[in-house]
C-alpha cells in the first residue's frame, strides 16, 4: 500500500519510503509501486513505446504484499558484505 513510511536509506527517522515492504528494504520478492513504474518506463522507452502514469496505474495489478513465515525468514537474513571493486 503506497503511503509514507518513516525509515529508509539505513536511517530510522528523517528518511521516508513509499511502501512498508520492498525487496530493497526487506529482501523479499516484491517491488514497490514507484520501482515497478520506473522499471516499466525503462522497458517501454527501450522498446520505443510511450509511457504514461495513467496507463501504468490502470494496468498495474499487484496485490499488497503481506509477509508470510517464509518471507519473514528472508527478512531476518544478515546483510551481506559490501561488493569488492577491483
Amino acid at each position: 500500500m503506497v503511503g509514507f513510511y518513516e525509515g529508509a536509506n539505513n536511517y530510522k527517522t528523517e528518511f521516508w519510503r513509499s511502501e512498508d515492504y520492498s525487496c530493497m528494504r526487506n529482501n523479499i520478492p516484491y517491488y514497490n509501486a514507484p520501482s515497478r513504474a520506473l522499471i516499466v518506463k525503462r522497458i517501454k522507452t527501450l522498446a520505443g513505446e510511450s509511457f504514461s502514469m495513467e496507463w501504468f496505474l490502470s494496468t498495474d495489478i499487484v496485490e499488497s504484499y503481506v509477509p508470510t513465515k517464509t518471507s519473514m525468514k528472508l527478512m531476518s537474513l544478515p546483510q551481506s558484505a559490501p561488493p569488492i571493486v577491483w
